[in-house]
């Protein structure tokens, strides 16, 4: 077998794993923003925790918190912008 065979299966693996990871995440997303929206939030905080949300979904396991705090403390921005990240994280 070449080099060239196995490069389709192993990349057909991590796009498999990326694929299952984003739909629990985003299940997790969903029920979040219909949580605020049912605590009567505008909608502009649902927007903006909802992008907030998606940005740690892409770099973290939302149900996995010490991934997500890894995520956050590390982050180089500003503190406010960490406080929103904290905040859309744990619903607050």
């Amino acid at each position: 077998m070449t080099e060239t065979q196995k490069e389709p299966q192993a990349q057909a693996d991590v796009l498999d794993q990326t694929r299952l990871r984003p739909q629990c995440n985003e299940a997790k997303i969903i029920s979040l923003l219909l949580n605020l929206k049912s605590l009567g939030k505008t909608d502009l905080t649902t927007e903006l925790t909802s992008n907030r949300l998606k940005f740690l979904a892409k770099h973290a396991d939302l149900n996995d918190a010490d991934s997500v705090n890894w995520l956050i403390a590390r982050q180089q921005c500003l503190a406010s912008y960490k406080d929103g990240l904290a905040k859309a994280a744990w619903h607050g």
